[in-house]
């Protein structure tokens, strides 16, 4: 691991670094797991707070970009930035990507892969989305595949990806399901609010919950 050149490179107590941290300039090829940063933090049963009213944060890493009524119009702003630089193929069958959110192994209760929080509570806080695409690519062709990609295929010996509820949960619990044949009232059950809408992927019909969150009662949804 490098420092850059900068002059204001510097360790006060076990680590403080003002500057860049950069990696070694060689190419690494060597086989098995290698990051140029990686803290591993354990937390005990202790660990955090439950006082009313506090919060702790918790995290082998943190990043907090702090500003205010910002001016210059072309800068990338971010927390944290991800960035995927491997041109051409990938021979891996495993994820790849700018920014990876992996449940590790058994783990039975996270609140997400990749979680969108709006915090604090001294003022009105809001953002254009939980989640926003965007491009800054102006070659023609460029551009995402899919919006939205919950297809995930059996790889390297691991089975397809299970979706055990829903493919889609909107706001007030109306989701987008999809069922082999048509659903009966127990797709859906406990999870499906009325209004959400079942895709018969056999025989290609859309169904909607006429019933409730408990029982539905899926309709068929034809033409006028």
């Amino acid at each position: 691991m490098a420092l850059n050149n900068s002059p204001d490179n510097t360790w006060v107590g076990d680590l403080r670094i003002t500057g860049s941290l950069l990696g070694s300039g060689e190419n690494y090829s060597d086989d098995g797991s290698f990051q140029v940063i990686a803290p591993d933090l354990n937390l005990s049963v202790d660990a955090g707070t439950s006082d009313a009213g506090d919060s702790a944060f918790l995290a082998p890493v943190m990043g907090n970009v702090i500003g205010d009524s910002l001016s210059k119009t072309h800068n990338y702003l971010a927390g944290l930035i991800g960035a995927y630089s491997i041109t051409g193929t990938k021979a891996t069958g495993y994820p790849a990507g700018g920014v990876l959110g992996i449940i590790m192994d058994t783990v039975t209760d996270a609140d997400g892969a990749v979680v969108a929080v709006i915090d604090g509570d001294s003022g009105v806080t809001k953002a254009n989305a939980a989640f926003k695409a965007m491009s800054n690519n102006s070659t023609p062709g460029s551009g995402f595949d899919f919006g939205v990609d919950l297809h995930g295929p059996a790889h390297d010996g691991y089975n397809d990806l299970a979706i055990l509820k829903a493919d889609v949960r909107m706001s007030h619990e109306v989701c987008i399901l999809s069922n082999a044949g048509v659903p009966d009232s127990s797709v859906g059950a406990g999870t499906a609010e009325k209004g959400s809408l079942c895709i018969d992927r056999s025989a290609g019909k859309v169904y909607v919950n006429g019933g409730s969150k408990a029982t539905p009662d899926w309709k068929l949804v034809v033409s006028a």
